[in-house]
């Protein structure tokens, strides 16, 4: 497993070498609206002047940027079709893992496994992905409610003692009434760091047959129910749209560049994509 995601990193990684993870450098290429977080330093007055808004220069990517990747492996991400989404997680965030370590930059992990959330601390060499990735596919039991991604940004911003690249990784499904906690959460992470939420999606998760019934299993309880399709599965389809949409409205309120990753396509031309500065910009604007 560790050679074939150091192939992968490799593969991904191939041309001039620069990063692609972000960070705060020398060279300027590029001007963009003001975020949390972002230093007074940075800010581009003329450009500022002229637009009215804020905006702050965008550098060239520095080694050793310490990356934080916060795995929530909720009931959620275990669920939809035969566990798919927790795959695909795991795979991205080792993925991502391998690339920055390749890159020189310092990786930690967090994620939540049972009730508790485990953390490897930032760090680099030879033995850092191994040990990551032993503790990916150690924690195999999965969160014990939907509330895990508010335990991992808590977690975040305790574990990040200076200005860290941290990456949000869970499809964020999450219970009612969790919306406002998440939004609280992240105003002292934004204010100190730069978070990138890692959506992983299922184009098919909700769409269930027009008529007939369904064997339907909770992840988190493992009760089974019988249930029937046709309008049923409409207004569950109509949920999942707008659960998506307003995590989605959250990320874009709070100034963070939403990455999302889907089960259905090959992920290796994906995170090129996604790592690529051109692919993130066509993306974003789209």
């Amino acid at each position: 497993l560790h050679l074939h995601v150091q192939a992968a990193a490799d593969s991904l990684l191939s041309g001039d070498g620069m990063s692609r993870l972000g960070g705060g450098g020398v060279e300027v290429v590029g001007v963009r609206e003001y975020q949390p977080g972002d230093e007074a330093r940075g800010i581009d007055w003329r450009v500022t002047a002229r637009r009215g808004r804020l905006h702050v220069k965008e550098f060239a990517e520095e080694r050793d940027q310490p990356i934080l990747l916060a795995l929530d492996r909720s009931p959620t991400l275990r669920g939809g079709r035969n566990g798919i989404k927790e795959v695909r997680a795991l795979e991205t965030t080792a993925l991502l893992a391998a690339v920055a370590l390749r890159d020189g930059h310092r990786v930690g992990l967090l994620q939540r496994v049972g009730r508790q959330v485990q953390a490897l601390p930032t760090g680099r060499g030879r033995q850092q992905l191994p040990l990551l990735l032993e503790r990916l596919l150690s924690g195999r039991e999965g969160s014990a409610g939907t509330g895990g991604i508010l335990d991992l940004m808590a977690a975040a911003c305790r574990m990040c003692r200076e200005r860290t690249r941290v990456f949000l990784v869970g499809d964020f499904h999450l219970a009612p009434g969790d919306l406002p906690g998440m939004r609280s959460r992240l105003h002292p992470l934004l204010a100190r760091h730069i978070v990138t939420p890692v959506r992983i999606l299922d184009r098919l998760e909700g769409d269930f047959p027009p008529v007939g019934s369904l064997l339907l299993q909770d992840p988190a309880t493992g009760t089974v129910t019988r249930v029937r399709t046709g309008a049923r599965g409409r207004e569950w389809r109509q949920a999942l749209g707008e659960a998506l949409a307003e995590t989605g409205a959250l990320f874009r309120e709070a100034g963070m560049e939403e990455w999302r990753v889907e089960v259905q396509d090959p992920l290796l031309p994906q995170l090129q994509f996604l790592l690529s500065g051109v692919g993130r910009k066509r993306r974003g604007r789209a």
